[in-house]
């Protein structure tokens, strides 16, 4: 119990440092990327914390009835853990909120999806060009057009990373 609260303690300084940074939502789509990377790992943070809070203030219940110095004390940590939690989970969310808006308004994303979307229909573009595939044609245009395929293959397996990241966002 007392190394789940200090533990909790120590997290929501850790948190109220991170949050104390957070002023400006970036205009650069790339950092705007990356708040938003940060913004999510922070979130599973605090719902990996959560059972830990419940934890904590459940256990607490039957110290705090015993009536002693010790219990007052607690209650007094308690109360500040609890008021320090509530306040870190309410700036979250607002700040997920803020990125949110930010990255709907953003242009560079903007323009970034409506890039890799004329990338997308070029590459469409180029695979009709390939069909149909006639069997009987000669062995080396068979395999230039084999390579050509490989090649589309790989430069959209290439984009994924990147795709994933503008829907992660």
């Amino acid at each position: 119990f007392k190394t789940d609260l200090r533990g909790l303690l120590l997290w929501l300084e850790e948190a109220e440092a991170v949050q104390a940074k957070q002023r400006d939502v970036p205009s650069n789509m790339h950092k705007l990327e990356l708040a938003v990377r940060r913004q999510r790992e922070f979130m599973l943070q605090i719902d990996n914390r959560k059972p830990v809070v419940l934890s904590i203030n459940l256990l607490s219940k039957e110290l705090l009835a015993q009536g002693t110095p010790e219990s007052r004390d607690l209650w007094l940590k308690l109360t500040s853990m609890n008021q320090r939690w509530d306040k870190v989970c309410a700036r979250a969310a607002v700040w997920q909120k803020e990125l949110q808006i930010a990255l709907i308004q953003c242009q560079d994303f903007h323009e970034t999806v409506q890039d890799l979307l004329l990338w997308l229909e070029e590459k469409g573009a180029e695979i009709r060009a390939l069909e149909p595939v006639n069997f009987s044609a000669p062995i080396t245009v068979l395999h230039n057009k084999a390579q050509r395929f490989k090649a589309i293959k790989d430069e959209l397996e290439g984009a994924h990373p990147r795709i994933t990241s503008l829907q992660d966002t």
